[in-house]
């Protein structure tokens, strides 16, 4: 397991910057309680910032029936509950039913050769599109690409993880569909609606 670690640095430079500004504010007022008040207020507000990582990084790993047991825990258990955490905890629960979807939606696309997905651009238009998921490789440089699109295709999977690069084959051009949005997937299959 990795260990999280106070950032000192971080909280001498809160602490040094908050006691240069009550000196700027008061010239004659005498640093060494401002500074050893400041330290304290930077080592509390560090704590906190660890707690919360810790928990953010708890909650990542945990799966969608050990969210609901907590969810219980805390609602039904003994101790009053912290409603931020119970926030915390819906929130990620939340975000793991969509993920879960998205994942679904994914390999429903990929699996089938064509299909026709029906989702709702940003712009809230309603959208058909005819798909083919794996002509989208054929187009793709992958690792002969330049280190630059490289880069740039790994920052936008990281920042948008919901967009699919897909084969438009109306459109003869690569386009992005948003899973979260995707209301109907049609293969030759099965239909499914979402």
């Amino acid at each position: 397991m990795t260990t999280i670690a106070y950032d000192r640095r971080t909280i001498m430079l809160e602490a040094w910057s908050r006691t240069r500004e009550f000196l700027a504010r008061n010239p004659l007022g005498n640093w060494a309680p401002a500074f050893a008040r400041y330290l304290r207020e930077a080592w509390t507000n560090e704590k906190s910032r660890l707690r919360n990582v810790r928990r953010a990084a708890q909650l990542a790993g945990m799966t969608a029936s050990e969210l609901r047991a907590q969810i219980d825990r805390a609602e039904y258990g003994t101790r009053r509950p912290n409603d931020f955490y119970l926030v915390e905890l819906r929130t990620a629960l939340g975000a793991l039913k969509v993920e879960e979807a998205n994942a679904a939606k994914r390999n429903l696309i990929r699996a089938a050769d064509i299909c026709t997905v029906t989702f709702t651009k940003a712009n809230g238009e309603r959208r058909v599109m005819r798909v083919e998921a794996r002509r989208v490789t054929e187009h793709v440089k992958g690792e002969n690409a330049s280190r630059s699109a490289r880069i740039a295709s790994h920052t936008r999977a990281f920042r948008h993880p919901h967009l699919l690069p897909v084969w438009d084959s109306e459109a003869n051009a690569i386009k992005s569909v948003n899973l979260t949005t995707i209301s109907r997937i049609e293969t030759a299959e099965a239909t499914h609606n979402f």
